[in-house]
């Protein structure tokens, strides 16, 4: 991921940008937003799996095992 990942520009003129980072009660910052930025998510419950499908907007590349 770039630091580019780490920043969402809200009007998309770069007035108003906000950190896409979070708290929480554990004293530790959760970083998950950007890494599921640009991708399609499926999730499967029955076998405890996620695939990531990148987005072409976005210029992602597909993730492997």
């Amino acid at each position: 991921m770039k630091q580019e990942d780490y920043v969402w520009d809200l009007l998309g003129d770069g007035t108003i940008c906000h950190l896409l980072f979070a708290e929480n009660d554990n004293e530790i910052i959760v970083l998950g937003i950007p890494a599921f930025q640009g991708y399609y998510i499926s999730h499967n419950l029955d076998s405890s799996t996620m695939t990531f499908s990148p987005l072409e907007e976005f210029n992602k590349f597909p993730l492997v095992n």
